[in-house]
Parts: C-alpha cells; structure tokens; sequence
C-alpha cells in the first residue's frame, strides 16, 4: 500500500510533536506527579496548595528570598482576585485566579523576573515566578497564580 503525502506529513508532525513533549508533562499525562524546583512533597506542608486562602491568612508577613548579594526579604502586601476584578469574568482561565503582590524592604535592591525560592515560617519553601512591577522605586514584585 503506498503512502501518501498527507498521511506522511501527518504522522511525521504527530512523530515530532510526540518527540518535543517533555518528560514532566508526559508523566503528568499518565498521571504521576511532576517535581517542579524546589517545591516537592517533602519540603512543603500537605495543606499548602497555592490556594488563595492559604496565603490570605499569610498577608502582611515575611517572605525570604537567599540571592547572591544575599538573603532578600518581601512583605506580602496585596492579594487580588483577578475574577471579580474583570469585566468578563468567564474569560479568566482556572477555578481559582488571583495575584500577589509583594514589596521589598526600602534597602533592598530590586529583584530579578523569574523563578524564585521563597522561605516562609509557616509555609516552608516553594518556588514562585516574580515580576518586578511599576516603578523600580516602589519595590513590589508580582506573582499571578491560575488554579486550574
């Protein structure tokens, strides 16, 4: 039976995507946990799941983040729902969105965007994407949070 161009070109795109998924989404796909950075099963607690209560009750305190120039310290000032703040609710991905909003202590120096360990007393470490936001004068470093 001869192949034919489309049916080549089909399973050869299929191949190459099938190739590219990475090793983490694949055993998300069979249902095994993935281990992302830092935060695992055994470096934080069972009930921390980046839910927006959980770091409601956190607001106002101390996060530490340990840089090169040494260790950083964020203050948790802000938690919005990005739902109820949107004129279309419906089009805000997940169950559950919202961001935090942090702010640097005056003497510290800005932080870099990415993926930062932050240590907290009663959340332990995990890891987060921060953003520097606004002015550099202001300090506040954002992290948007989308529970699907």
């Amino acid at each position: 039976m001869a192949t034919s161009r489309r049916s080549f070109l089909k399973s050869g795109a299929i191949g190459l995507l099938c190739a590219g998924v990475p090793t983490a989404l694949a055993k998300i796909a069979v249902g095994h946990p993935a281990v992302v950075g830092e935060f695992s099963a055994a470096n934080a607690k069972s009930s921390f799941d980046f839910s927006k209560d959980i770091f409601a009750s956190h607001l106002n305190t101390s996060f530490r983040i340990q840089t090169r120039k040494g260790a950083l310290d964020l203050r948790l000032t802000s938690i919005t729902d990005l739902k109820t703040i949107s004129r279309i609710p419906a089009r805000i991905a997940g169950r559950e969105s919202f961001s935090l909003l942090f702010t640097a202590a005056r003497k510290a120096g800005s932080l870099a965007e990415g993926t930062h360990v932050l240590e907290h007393a009663a959340l332990g470490r995990f890891s987060l994407f921060l953003v520097p936001v606004g002015k550099p004068a202001n300090r506040h470093h954002e992290a948007i949070i989308v529970r699907l």
